[in-house]
């Protein structure tokens, strides 16, 4: 009887023990079951997500399925050769029209561009692509092709959505017409301007040719008085060398007590321009590099030359002209002197005459009176 109840009261701490374990089982289950609970719930927010992305992914791709085939029409239709370099110079895209002039065939995507040869005239590709892709420069130049036909060849840095720099855009526009129609023009204002330079030559060569020969002295005076220009004539008119001449201010032409007024007159005349006699009712004087004066003529006038203006004196010596009007002066007295003369001898000549008629005169009626008395 007593082992009984010490074999039920072990079954009985047994139970209670094994009553425990499934109680501490079953709250861990419930604990787990929470946890998957909270896991689905998370499990099935992330599928809402991923669902969410999947849609948002599959408009993108809509999207980007649009803009390639808009891209890939716009390529195809456009009459402009467009090649576009990925950011290790192969090639990526290109246009229809730009398979003829870059020599390309479909299956050269992705080749180095390098490798191609194109049938441009343009040897320094590679220099051309630094300095779009890693300088960041806008490339424009004309270009022509074996044949002779020119374009506009422009690069620029093809950029991404993100604005990184992924390449390299060249694309390629019809100038040939243009072109030579400049070409052209170039060549005819080459020409005419060859034509107008000869004969600006000519022109001056004959200006030239003009003062050198003139029989005046020409001078050429800037505003502040200094000999810019002369001619053969004034230098033999003054004794001065041309260089002499340019050296100095025109005052040095001038004897010394009139140099004074011919300043403030200058001065005048670079005011109020006109082409004019100078010195009207005066006379004038030149002084030679001996000191020796002489009278002239001058007259006046101006011209704009590329940077200011300047008075020009046309200088003219009337040395000759003065001992012939002072000889002609002597003359006429002498001749006043000899025609005063000349009246007197008639005067007296003609009182002469009248005695020798009067006597005869008186002598021939006192004879008749004595015949007609008789």
């Amino acid at each position: 009887m007593l082992g009984l109840r010490l074999s039920l009261r072990s079954i009985t701490e047994v139970q209670e023990v094994a009553n425990g374990e499934l109680l501490s089982r079953n709250e861990e289950l419930q604990s787990t079951n929470e946890e998957l609970e909270t896991a689905k719930e998370e499990l099935q927010s992330a599928n809402e997500e991923i669902t969410t992305l999947t849609e948002e992914l599959r408009n993108r791709n809509a999207e980007l399925s649009t803009l390639a085939d808009e891209l890939s029409n716009l390529l195809t239709e456009v009459n402009i050769p467009i090649l576009i370099l990925d950011n290790r110079r192969k090639i990526r895209r290109f246009t229809e029209a730009a398979q003829r002039i870059f020599d390309l065939i479909p299956t050269d995507v992705g080749r180095p561009f390098g490798d191609i040869a194109t049938n441009l005239e343009t040897p320094d590709w590679n220099e051309l692509i630094y300095r779009v892709t890693d300088q960041l420069e806008t490339v424009e130049r004309d270009v022509s092709d074996r044949d002779g036909h020119w374009y506009s060849l422009r690069m620029r840095p093809y950029k991404t959505g993100e604005n990184k720099i992924d390449g390299a855009l060249i694309a390629l526009l019809d100038v040939d017409r243009l072109k030579r129609r400049l070409i052209d023009t170039e060549e005819s204002l080459r020409s005419t301007e060859e034509r107008a330079g000869d004969q600006l030559r000519e022109s001056e060569s004959t200006i030239r040719t003009l003062l050198e020969t003139a029989s005046q002295a020409i001078l050429a005076v800037d505003p502040g008085g200094r000999i810019v220009l002369a001619n053969r004539m004034a230098e033999d008119m003054f004794g001065y060398s041309k260089q002499e001449l340019l050296q100095r201010r025109i005052e040095t032409l001038i004897p010394e007590r009139l140099r004074e007024h011919h300043i403030k007159d200058r001065q005048h005349f670079f005011k109020k321009r006109k082409t004019r006699p100078m010195g009207a009712r005066f006379d004038l004087f030149g002084r030679k590099k001996d000191g020796r004066e002489f009278p002239v003529e001058v007259s006046l006038s101006h011209i704009q030359s590329d940077q200011e203006v300047l008075a020009v004196a046309f200088i003219t010596d009337v040395s000759a002209r003065k001992q012939a009007e002072t000889a002609l002066l002597k003359s006429h007295e002498k001749l006043r002197v000899l025609t005063g003369r000349l009246m007197s001898v008639r005067d007296e000549e003609s009182k002469r005459i009248s005695r020798e008629l009067h006597d005869v005169f008186s002598q021939e009626l006192a004879a008749l009176s004595t015949q007609t008395l008789l």
